[in-house]
């Protein structure tokens, strides 16, 4: 595979794994501040943060750690 395919998907994967950490973190917000009870059950809730988390760490293990994380942050927003 060329060298410049390769980079293309690096950063594509990298977007996905900022994407899926900033559903996580918007979780474990909604959980901290209690608001997740104006929008799920907490069966719901619960099942969802659970996905999130494994999203979450699925995406660590296949993309690499941005060089400069707060830049990939930024861009992926």
């Amino acid at each position: 595979m060329p060298q410049s395919r390769c980079a293309h998907l690096d950063e594509v994967s990298r977007k996905w794994r900022a994407l899926a950490e900033r559903r996580l973190a918007h979780f474990v917000e909604l959980c901290e501040t209690g608001r997740w009870k104006r929008y799920f059950s907490e069966e719901e809730f619960l099942r969802r943060m659970r996905e999130a988390m494994a999203v979450s760490a699925r995406w660590s293990e296949i993309a690499s750690k941005p060089p400069n994380e707060d830049e990939e942050w930024r861009a992926a927003a």
